[in-house]
């Protein structure tokens, strides 16, 4: 489970990463315009995107949306106007194309 809240107006998220079946421990990080991260996710069968190093160039948005049936996306409690980022999309380094990357499977790159 991910949890997203917003830091620094929207440019700045504190991504919070809880493993619900328990196999690794919980990961706080603050993701940021211009910083690097390497695309890891946990699950195995996740192969797009795996191990490359890229820099988040802008975010994947959705806008807010009540609880409904009809969406099935639940509830946000963020700042109103605010649209939740759902992805992240990142200018890799290896060819310099952009792709699209889960929150959750991002990891920080030592500088």
């Amino acid at each position: 489970m991910t949890t997203i809240e917003h830091v620094g107006g929207t440019t700045e998220h504190m991504v919070t990463v809880r493993d619900t079946r328990g196999r690794e421990p919980e990961r706080h990080f603050v993701v940021a315009l211009g910083r690097t991260f390497r695309v890891e996710p946990s699950n195995p069968q996740k192969m797009r995107n795996r191990g490359r190093v890229g820099t988040v160039m802008t975010y994947a948005y959705e806008p807010e949306h009540a609880p409904d049936e009809a969406n099935g996306r639940g509830e946000y409690d963020g700042p109103p106007g605010f649209w939740k980022p759902m992805s992240v999309v990142l200018r890799f380094a290896d060819n310099g194309r952009r792709g699209r990357a889960d929150f959750s499977d991002l990891v920080e790159v030592d500088a």
